[in-house]
């Protein structure tokens, strides 16, 4: 871990003891260092600390408002039209049915 990694905050007020980190990936280990600057610009490191994120324990229970539960790529999104309970399914084509194609000819 150096200065080179991703920065996923800075404070000037010494009182901030917390920080959330968003947009995780479910299931990865992530490893977090907090360095203090003095008022010459030395960096001075913590100790390295990880954390793996868990899945959603079962039952699964989500209203699928948002993805922000799950880790979703291409076009998958929350669709409305085919909600069993709650108020959105995921579905690979969420803005409608994927277009017909067109009738090969002989």
């Amino acid at each position: 871990m150096s200065l080179a990694d991703t920065r996923i905050g800075l404070f000037a007020d010494p009182g901030v003891t917390t920080l959330t980190d968003t947009g995780l990936s479910i299931g990865a280990t992530y490893y977090y260092r907090v360095f203090t600057v003095d008022t010459n610009e030395v960096f001075a490191p913590s100790n390295e600390r990880s954390t793996t994120t868990v899945p959603v324990n079962l039952p699964l229970v989500d209203g699928l408002d948002a993805t922000d539960q799950w880790v979703s790529t291409g076009a998958w999104g929350i669709a409305t039209n085919g909600a069993h309970s709650g108020t959105g399914c995921l579905a690979d084509s969420p803005v409608g049915d994927y277009a017909t194609p067109p009738t090969p000819t002989r």
